[in-house]
């Protein structure tokens, strides 16, 4: 039997678009047995249940693209799929699929793949690489995507006294949709704006400087564009730091919105809420912290 708990993810932290991932206590839970017949059985509970086929999702079909890129039948197996990630929501749901279907394809042929080559399949798959390295190793991450395609990434531990406070509005945005609507060009003050605040992120996160962790969760490339995406987007992240808030910033490509905080969890919560319902928009709260120990494989 093999055991699998991959944690969500949080995208970008503002400034850092397609950069920072950063691993989140929302968690896949995936039981896999080998068969000894042809037969694939599949169960399916938790977030996305009512509008993912149990027979026909991400990560079967990342088990079969795998196995028959190297010439491999799949095999029978019984697979249970226990989900507690909100789906299409900018909190990796898919990177966790595709990290589940490499890991599983790799234990039911033996492919003997390397952590290394596990991450790259899942990369190779999903596009950018931000969430399957955040998802897979834990922390916080950032990313880099050679010229030959090779990714390289780095990490570090972050802060438990940050609470991470999601507000989840009731729509649905695809990755696709997100990126088409952001521009082809950008103005230099506009890049430049970006590069001073993403290079700092990892310094004010290792030194716990939370005041300046505010003024870097900023952008001008991402967020101002899929605020048409997102009614009640600009409110939030419009707020004031103080009394308990760093900062908001979108999760990922949205719609969700994460709120780092310190205190008065339940009061921002409710603000971002009330901030979607002036819009028409129901939305939901998820508080949660960050995952630093990433991906958990358990074969017995």
């Amino acid at each position: 039997m093999l055991n699998i708990t991959i944690p969500a993810s949080t995208g970008n932290l503002g400034s850092g678009f397609d950069v920072f991932g950063l691993a989140v206590r929302l968690y896949l839970h995936v039981k896999v047995n080998r068969s000894s017949n042809t037969r694939t059985t599949v169960e399916f509970t938790g977030e996305g249940s009512d509008i993912i086929s149990p027979s026909n999702n991400l990560m079967l079909t990342t088990i079969k693209r795998v196995l028959k890129s190297r010439g491999i039948k799949t095999p029978g197996f019984s697979i249970h799929i226990r989900n507690n990630i909100p789906i299409k929501r900018g909190l990796g749901s898919s990177g966790t699929a595709r990290l589940a279907g490499v890991i599983t394809a790799n234990y039911l042929s033996n492919l003997g793949m390397s952590n290394q080559e596990i991450m790259s399949a899942a990369i190779k798959l999903e596009g950018p690489p931000d969430n399957i390295n955040s998802s897979f190793s834990g922390g916080l991450t950032a990313s880099l995507v050679m010229e030959n395609g090779i990714t390289h990434y780095r990490r570090c531990t972050f802060p438990l006294d940050l609470r991470l406070i999601f507000a989840i509005p009731e729509i649905r945005i695809s990755t696709h949709q997100a990126r088409q609507i952001l521009p082809k060009k950008y103005a230099l003050k506009d890049v430049i704006y970006n590069l001073q605040r993403v290079s700092l992120i990892f310094e004010a996160v290792r030194s716990r400087d939370y005041d300046l962790l505010a003024h870097l969760l900023k952008d001008r490339l991402h967020q101002d564009y899929r605020a048409v995406l997102v009614p009640g987007l600009q409110d939030i992240l419009h707020f004031e730091s103080g009394n308990g808030l760093v900062g908001t910033f979108l999760s990922g490509s949205g719609p969700t919105v994460c709120a780092l905080a310190l205190d008065n969890f339940s009061h921002i919560g409710e603000r971002m809420v009330s901030a979607f319902a002036a819009h028409g928009i129901s939305a939901r709260v998820l508080e949660s912290k960050a995952d630093n120990r990433g991906t958990r494989i358990v074969e017995r």
